[in-house]
C-alpha cells in the first residue's frame, strides 16, 4: 500500500509493508528474474520485476532493504551492495490502472558456511569393539541443507552408521559416525565434512566445510601371549628393552614388572596393557 501524508515540511511518501491484494486478479501479471537466488551472506544480490500488461499505472519493489516505490512499468530493479539479512523476503508489487493490485515474492536462500568443523573421540580406540566419532559442526546456515560426509583416507565411508542431529535454533549440527576398528584402521585419517546442498539454482560446487584429519591409533583389543606380540614398547625394571616384534598391531606400554632370578631359560612373568587388561606371558632371557 503506498499513500502520502501532508505535513508542515511538506508531502512525507509512506511504502507500507504489505499490499492489498485485488480479489480481480486470478493471476499477478509479473515475472521475476531470476525467480529464485541463493545468495552468500554479505554478497550483493539483485533481480528484475517484468509486466507485458499494458494497463499497469506503476510497478515497485516492498522489502526490508532496497525496497523501490512505485515507478513506471514494465520493469523495476531490485538490489542491495550487502545481503545481511536471513529471512528477506521481496515483493515485486504492480498495480493497474483500475487500481487493482497484486505482488510476487523472490523467493531468497541465504547461506553461510560453518565457522569451525571437528572431530571429537570418546576415548582409546580398541579392536573390535565399537567405536564412536563426532563431528561437530558449528554454525552454518541454513542447517537443513547440510549433508554430512565421512572419510576414511580420502574414501567416502558408505559402509558405516552416520547419526546426524540438527540444532536449528543455533544452526549448528553433530554428527556421529559409528565404528568397529580393526587393526587395519590404525594410522587412518578420519575426516568429516559438511556440504550445503542448496538446490539447482546453488553455487558448483558445493560450498563445503572440511575437519582436520583424526588420525586412529587402535590399540590391541585381545589378551598379549607369547603367540601373538604386540607391536608396543617392552621394559625391565622400566628400562626398555629390544623385542623382536611377530605381529603386527598397536597397544599401550607393556611393563614387565616382574621378572623371576637367573640368567637363561624361559622365564615367567606379567605384563600389563593398560587399554586392556593384563595377561601372563613366557618370556626367553637371553645371555
Amino acid at each position: 500500500l503506498r499513500s502520502s501524508l501532508a505535513t508542515s515540511w511538506g508531502e512525507i511518501c509512506l511504502h507500507l509493508p504489505f499490499i492489498i491484494r485485488s480479489k480481480n486478479l486470478a493471476k499477478c501479471p509479473v515475472t521475476i528474474t531470476p525467480a529464485e537466488i541463493v545468495v552468500r551472506y554479505g554478497d550483493p544480490a539483485s533481480a528484475n520485476c517484468s509486466t507485458s500488461v499494458s494497463d499497469a499505472a506503476g510497478m515497485g519493489w516492498e522489502a526490508t532493504f532496497g525496497g523501490v516505490g512505485l515507478t513506471t512499468a514494465p520493469t523495476v530493479h531490485w538490489a542491495v551492495k550487502k545481503l545481511e539479512v536471513w529471512d528477506l523476503q521481496p515483493l515485486c508489487f504492480i498495480t493497474l490502472k483500475n487500481n487493482d493490485q497484486c505482488d510476487k515474492t523472490l523467493n531468497i536462500t541465504v547461506y553461510k558456511t560453518p565457522d569451525k568443523v571437528s572431530i571429537l573421540d570418546n576415548g582409546p580406540m580398541v579392536e573390535g569393539k565399537e567405536y564412536h566419532l563426532k563431528c561437530d559442526i558449528s554454525d552454518v546456515v541454513p542447517a537443513d541443507k547440510v549433508k554430512v560426509k565421512w572419510y576414511r583416507n580420502d574414501e567416502y565411508v558408505q559402509d558405516m552408521v552416520s547419526d546426524t542431529h540438527v540444532d536449528p535454533h543455533n544452526n549448528n549440527i553433530s554428527a556421529i559416525l559409528t565404528i568397529i576398528p580393526k587393526k587395519d584402521d590404525n594410522g587412518a585419517n578420519f575426516t568429516c565434512v559438511a556440504e550445503l546442498h542448496l538446490g539447482e539454482n546453488g553455487p558448483q560446487p558445493v560450498p563445503a566445510a572440511t575437519s582436520e584429519p583424526y588420525i586412529a591409533v587402535v590399540h590391541l583389543g585381545r589378551p598379549i601371549t607369547k603367540d601373538y606380540v604386540p607391536l608396543c614398547p617392552w621394559a625391565r625394571h622400566f628400562t626398555h628393552v629390544p623385542y623382536s616384534v611377530a605381529h603386527s598391531g598397536v597397544c599401550m606400554h607393556v611393563n614387565v614388572w616382574r621378572w623371576s632370578e637367573g640368567l637363561f631359560g624361559p622365564r615367567a612373568t606379567v605384563a600389563t596393557n593398560v587399554v586392556y587388561h593384563h595377561q601372563s606371558v613366557n618370556v626367553r632371557a637371553n645371555e
